[in-house]
């Protein structure tokens, strides 16, 4: 399985802080028989968020963040659901 780490975090882009959780998961990975293929480090911005996402769709299995809230915010806005509102609050009805 092919995988791609999204990191989001302007502090991350400045230098302002060392991604040592990127080399721990990456190596956690790799051990466990994944190939990780793509790391992205993008700042705090929506649509680079989604573009990025995009990109990732097509070219991994699967795809981890370190920043779950602001993805799941930006796949609400973009969907139109309501704050709160998962896919899998759709699914069921609760």
């Amino acid at each position: 399985m092919n995988v791609e780490v999204i990191n989001t975090g302007t502090e991350l882009l400045l230098g302002d802080i060392v991604n040592t959780n990127f080399q721990y998961l990456s190596r956690m990975l790799n051990d466990a028989g994944f190939n990780v293929l793509y790391q992205t480090t993008i700042g705090d911005n929506g649509d680079r968020l989604l573009e990025v996402l995009a990109i990732a769709l097509k070219r991994a299995d699967i795809i981890i963040t370190n920043h779950p809230d602001r993805l799941a915010e930006q796949l609400r806005d973009l969907s139109g659901a309501k704050e709160g509102q998962t896919g899998e609050n759709e699914r069921t009805g609760k």
